[in-house]
C-alpha cells in the first residue's frame, strides 16, 4: 500500500480527471514521482465505479482504492445497508471479507465484527478504510474466515459470500462450484454458530439453492432501482419449518418489501383476462422469484397469458410495479405496425417473438418516457400491442 497516495494534492488530481477514460489517462505523464501511473489509474476507476455505488468511499478523504474486479464483486451501499438490518448481535464474523463494505455496515448493528481477507493486499485496503470511515468495533486479519471461525463457538452470525470465480472451472453457476464451498461445511459452519447468512448473486436458481442448502429460514431477493443485485439466504440451525420469501425492491424514494410465505407461492392460482383498463408489470424482484401465480391472487389481477407476465384491471390499485393506463389495444399486424411507425414510445416486449429493439429500429420508434408499447400475447395466444402511458 503505497501510502503517497493519501496526499491531498494526489486526490485533487484525480478528481480532476475523474470523468476521463481510464485507458487515455494511463498514457498522461503525471507529476507524481513516488506514485505509479498503474497505482494512480487504479485509484481513478475506484473513484468512477464508487461515485454512485458507494458515495461515502467516494466522498472521503484519504480512503484508498482495491483493483476493479474487487470494486465490481462488492456489494452497492443500499444493498449493503439493507443487508445489515437484518443482523444483530454481540458478534459477528465475515469469513470472506473483501474489500470490507458489509462488513462495514453489519458493524452499525453488531457489537464486535471480525472481518477476515486472505488477499493482503485488499485486506490492508480494506482495514486502512475502516480506520478512516471512524469504525472502532471491526478487528481486520489477513487470515482464513474458517480457520478464524474455529476460534470460537459461540458466534451470533457467519456471513458468507462465497466467489463465483473457480481457478480450476472459471466462472462457475452453481453454489457448490463456488469457494468456499458452502454447501459442503454448512454443517461445520453450524458447529459454531445459529445464524448463517449467504449472499449470492441473482443469475443462482432459487430452486436449486432450496435443494442444497438446509435449514433456509429467510430469501431475500434485493433489487436496487428495479434491478435485481443479490439474493440473501438466511439458514437457521434446526429450522426446519416453511421458509418465507422476502422481495425488496430499494427505489430512489421509497423501500417496496414483501414477506411471501413459500406455501402462497406454491398454492397460489392465476386468473386470466383480456386486457383491462389498467396495466401492470411487476418490480424485477417478483419476476426473479417467479411468483407470478401469487401476484394474481393476491393482488386481485388478472393475468393476459401464462407466460406473459403482465397483469391488468378495471379499476387502478397501488402496485409493487410500474402501472399504466391503457389508451388502445391493437392486434400485432401488418396495419398496426404501419399505424404506429415513426412515432414515439417506448418499446416493452413480453412474451413476444421479436425482440424490443428489432421493433424499434423497424417500426423507427423514438424514445419516450410516457407513452409505452408493449408486445405481448394473450390468453389465445395471438400477439397484441398495447398502446398505454404511464400512471405516476
Amino acid at each position: 500500500m503505497n501510502t503517497a497516495l493519501l496526499a491531498d494534492e494526489v486526490r485533487s488530481y484525480l478528481l480532476k480527471y475523474v470523468s476521463s477514460n481510464p485507458s487515455d489517462f494511463a498514457l498522461k505523464k503525471h507529476p507524481f514521482d513516488t506514485i505509479s501511473t498503474k497505482e494512480l489509474t487504479q485509484q481513478l476507476v475506484g473513484l468512477q465505479k464508487t461515485k454512485k455505488k458507494l458515495p461515502t468511499w467516494y466522498t472521503s478523504k484519504g480512503i484508498l482504492f482495491p483493483p476493479k474486479l474487487n470494486l465490481e464483486q462488492t456489494s452497492s451501499e443500499k444493498a449493503a445497508a439493507y443487508k445489515a438490518s437484518l443482523v444483530s448481535g454481540s458478534n459477528m464474523i465475515d469469513i470472506t471479507g473483501g474489500f470490507g463494505i458489509d462488513s462495514y455496515f453489519f458493524s452499525k448493528n453488531i457489537s464486535h465484527l471480525f472481518h477476515c481477507e486472505l488477499n493482503e493486499e485488499l485486506q490492508s485496503i480494506a482495514s486502512h478504510n475502516f480506520e478512516i470511515l471512524g469504525v472502532g468495533n471491526i478487528v481486520s486479519n489477513c487470515v482464513d474466515g474458517l480457520v478464524q471461525l474455529q476460534g470460537s463457538n459461540n458466534w451470533d452470525w457467519v456471513y458468507v459470500d462465497p466467489s463465483r470465480r473457480s481457478d480450476a472451472k472459471g466462472k462457475v453457476f452453481l453454489l457448490q462450484d463456488c469457494l468456499p464451498n458452502v454447501v459442503d461445511m454448512m454443517s461445520d459452519i453450524f458447529s459454531y454458530t445459529k445464524n448463517v447468512l449467504i449472499k449470492t448473486a441473482p443469475i443462482f436458481d432459487i430452486s436449486e439453492g432450496i435443494r442444497v442448502l438446509k435449514h433456509v429460514k429467510e430469501i431475500h431477493i434485493v433489487a436496487v432501482d428495479n434491478e435485481v443485485k443479490e439474493l440473501l439466504w438466511i439458514l437457521e440451525k434446526d429450522f426446519e419449518s416453511d421458509l418465507t420469501f422476502v422481495c425488496t425492491s430499494l427505489e430512489k424514494d421509497q423501500e417496496y418489501n414483501y414477506r411471501i410465505p413459500s406455501k402462497e407461492v406454491v398454492d397460489s392460482n392465476a386468473r386470466f383476462s383480456e386486457v383491462g383498463t389498467y396495466l401492470y408489470e411487476p418490480f424485477s424482484v417478483f419476476m426473479k422469484l417467479g411468483g407470478f401465480d401469487w401476484i394474481s391472487s393476491h393482488f386481485d389481477l388478472h393475468k393476459l397469458h401464462k407466460m406473459s407476465h403482465l397483469y391488468t384491471s378495471s379499476e387502478c390499485i397501488e402496485f409493487p410495479g410500474k402501472t399504466f393506463s391503457v389508451k388502445e389495444v391493437y392486434q400485432y399486424n401488418k396495419k398496426t405496425i404501419k399505424q404506429l411507425s415513426s412515432s414515439k414510445a417506448s418499446v416493452v416486449t413480453r412474451n413476444f417473438k421479436i425482440k424490443a429493439n428489432d421493433l424499434r429500429k423497424k417500426m423507427k420508434l423514438k424514445e419516450d418516457d410516457q407513452r409505452f408499447l408493449f408486445f405481448t400475447t394473450n390468453i389465445e395466444g395471438k400477439p397484441l400491442v398495447i398502446d398505454c402511458s404511464r400512471v405516476k
